[in-house]
């Protein structure tokens, strides 16, 4: 079984997203779990233990600095995307850029949202399945429901697999019954110079990262201040 992801932007989505691949490993644990991410973001796929291989494209620094070897770049990669054969891609970003590099994957079945959910609803016609597009609950939960309307709607077709317990049916969008999230993480080797006394002395602590690309996502300073000090008060160094 080979499993693409195309979740290509932004950093906080990439994050949300990670979960899922837990899922599909848990449903099927020998498969071949790939993700198919922009250059910028590739280390956080990249540090998710249940990816395998990651394919990164440097959409934003072309479409900023246009040239001829970049252009370049992108075909390369996406050759070596067509080579793998996958059986099932799962787009989670819906958009153009997406639907094309699910179309040019050659997948055997491709997955994205409904016509109502898209944007650009003509990418429609790039999938052969839809997933109906989560509008309740965290992040976290909208991506996992919409994927395992992905593995119960795969599952009959391979043998000796079945939906995991407390998935959702393919035509529910509220999740329910969701087992904790999972992120599984490959260890930074070498560790961030600023976090290397952390992770050598094993010591629990927290890295907060307040800041976004916008103000209006951006975490408040008297909320960071109050997180902190939850922190602190729980014996977590910040």
């Amino acid at each position: 079984m080979r499993i693409l992801i195309v979740k290509l932007t932004s950093l906080g989505d990439i994050l949300f997203n990670l979960p899922v691949a837990a899922d599909l490993r848990r449903v099927w644990p020998d498969a071949r779990i790939d993700w198919a991410v922009d250059t910028a973001f590739a280390d956080l796929p990249a540090a998710c233990a249940d990816i395998d291989t990651v394919h990164a494209f440097a959409l934003r620094r072309s479409r900023a600095n246009p040239s001829v070897s970049a252009l370049a770049a992108l075909v390369s990669g996406l050759r070596r995307l067509r080579r793998e054969r996958y059986d099932i891609v799962i787009d989670t970003h819906g958009m153009v850029k997406s639907g094309v590099i699910a179309a040019l994957s050659r997948a055997g079945t491709r997955w994205g949202y409904r016509r109502e959910d898209l944007a650009e609803r003509l990418l429609s016609r790039v999938y052969d399945h839809a997933m109906v597009r989560g509008r309740e609950g965290h992040a976290i939960d909208r991506y996992r429901a919409e994927v395992a309307q992905v593995i119960a709607g795969s599952a009959h077709a391979i043998a000796g697999a079945a939906a995991p317990q407390a998935m959702l049916k393919p035509d529910e969008s509220v999740p329910v019954r969701f087992t904790p999230p999972v992120f599984r993480y490959r260890p930074f080797a070498p560790a961030p110079t600023d976090a290397a006394h952390l992770v050598e002395a094993a010591l629990p602590f927290v890295m907060l990262f307040p800041f976004a690309s916008g103000a209006d996502k951006a975490i408040p300073a008297a909320l960071s201040r109050a997180l902190i000090a939850q922190a602190r008060a729980h014996g977590l160094r910040v």
